[in-house]
């Protein structure tokens, strides 16, 4: 009688924990396509706000950079300062947006 009641209970716990799981994320990869940029970097596309803008694919860049532009065509306010430079050396200085 024990076992019987021990299995039951068993079963009842699996049973619960499995509908209480949620189930598992189904991720398939994504591919994004590069094209040349300049002949120097690698760009890709991105609908942001509705519309299809290019972006570079920069491996050791740290932040995203939009041009005022699209900074205020997706609502966003720019404040502050940020600078930073690019692999050669040229100084690069941009308004922040959350």
């Amino acid at each position: 009688m024990t076992t019987k009641l021990f299995s039951a209970l068993a079963a009842s716990l699996l049973l619960s924990m499995a509908a209480a799981a949620p189930a598992a994320a189904q991720t398939k990869p994504t591919t994004i396509a590069l094209s040349p940029y300049l002949d120097a970097v690698w760009s890709f596309q991105v609908d942001v706000g509705g519309k299809a803008r290019t972006f570079l694919f920069d491996t050791g860049g740290g932040i995203t950079v939009v041009t005022p532009e699209t900074a205020a065509e997706i609502g966003c306010k720019p404040w502050g300062q940020l600078s930073g430079y690019r692999m050669r050396g040229d100084r690069v200085d941009m308004a922040r947006c959350n």
